[in-house]
């Protein structure tokens, strides 16, 4: 899960000693700060929710792998190496096995806390046995990054082991830097893959540095679109039911892509789709699969409105562009076939400082390109518009 850079002097910063309290005082003081400072984090702007009614907002899924809400439990492993020094026999292969529950927010932070099994296998020669164990306890708070990365610190506390010979008996603490990607695997596993760097604040006259590749694994529900659950049942209209053309009409290739134009609006701050937008993007998911003979590839293009950091805005359409990829490989069509790309606020549509505008803006605009018969796709498409 994670790569370590462990131990630095305390000397360097002039303590010679840090109480037992001190020590395990400033570990909850900075874990809860890493959770609080995740929430306050969010960007909040649901004022002019208020002009919605109900049946438009569809609350989050705190289980789809695609888009984690809310608090995702996950068990995990790590492996890496630690260097020598010169008077703790620290050099070896530490690893461990844990148990987290991360917190996703609404905003760009994920935070979490967890505890495990830590082991090293030493290799450095010397007296003592060969390997150390001890409980492990940790908090962490993450900055999400486009394409599902994420970076932040890192502190975590190893006890009822004094082997490396920190200043409070057995409790050796360390502070660093984390660096983690998400994956949805095999539309049901939400995967976390990195690395972490750290150093300890608590072991005076020595230098330790480690670092672990680590993996997490969360169950979820790839089943269902990303960030959607629909706040009522779907009533669909009738509409012309979707057959495939057959392959002989689909001969001639056009020179450009067909735009989709029927709207595709998002729930102000969130990559959840309004009711309606939701209902048309399952339609049109389900012709496209069922005549993707008729073109060569989709690109679905996320947007923000203008309101909010550039960076948040960003990954924001990113997620928003994601939602709708999710529909299109839910109805069956195949993933390499499909783009997904976010241009955060960067090409509005609408352009005064008005409720409506920003409306317009948060957006995914959907190109069908390689079309290779444009009257029968237009005649298809006009059944969802």
């Amino acid at each position: 899960m994670i790569l370590r850079s462990d131990f630095m002097r305390i000397q360097r910063f002039g303590f010679q000693q840090i109480p037992f309290y001190g020590t395990l005082s400033a570990s909850l003081c900075l874990t809860m700060g890493l959770v609080c400072g995740g929430a306050f984090a969010q960007v909040d702007v649901s004022s002019s929710n208020s002009s919605m009614s109900m049946d438009d907002v569809i609350s989050s899924s705190n289980r789809d792998i695609y888009n984690p809400k809310g608090l995702w439990p996950l068990f995990g492993a790590g492996l890496g190496y630690m260097t020598s020094s010169e008077n703790i026999r620290t050099e070896g292969v530490p690893g461990h096995l844990r148990f987290l529950g991360s917190y996703y927010f609404e905003g760009p932070w994920v935070s979490e806390v967890g505890g495990g099994l830590y082991n090293e296998v030493l290799i450095q020669k010397g007296g003592g046995a060969d390997t150390i164990q001890a409980l492990e306890l940790e908090g962490a708070a993450r900055f999400m990054l486009p394409d599902r990365w994420s970076v932040g610190p890192v502190f975590t506390t190893l006890t009822g082991n004094d082997r490396y010979q920190s200043n409070t008996k057995n409790w050796t603490s360390f502070v660093g830097v984390q660096v983690k990607r998400d994956i949805a695997w095999d539309n049901q596993y939400l995967v976390r893959m990195g690395g972490r760097f750290m150093t300890d604040v608590g072991v005076s006259g020595d230098q330790i540095n480690a670092a672990l590749f680590e993996v997490e694994v969360g169950f979820g529900d790839g089943s269902g679109s990303p960030g959607l659950v629909e706040s009522e049942p779907l009533e669909l209209e009738p509409v012309v039911e979707s057959r495939p053309i057959a392959p002989h009409l689909a001969e001639q290739a056009m020179s450009g892509p067909i735009v989709f134009d029927g709207p595709m609006n998002f729930v102000e701050n969130k990559p959840t789709m309004i009711s309606s937008a939701s209902k048309r993007a399952d339609r049109l998911a389900q012709i496209l699969a069922d005549n993707a003979h008729l073109f060569e590839s989709v690109e679905i293009i996320g947007h923000a409105d203008e309101r909010g950091p550039e960076n948040f805005n960003q990954k924001l359409s990113e997620r928003r562009a994601e939602v709708v990829a999710h529909k299109f490989r839910r109805a069956g069509l195949s993933s390499n076939r499909i783009k997904v790309e976010g241009r955060g606020e960067s090409e509005p549509v609408a352009f005064n400082n008005t409720a409506t505008s920003w409306f317009k803006n948060r957006r995914v605009e959907i190109k069908i390109k390689g079309v290779k018969n444009q009257a029968a796709l237009d005649s298809l498409l006009k059944t969802v518009k």
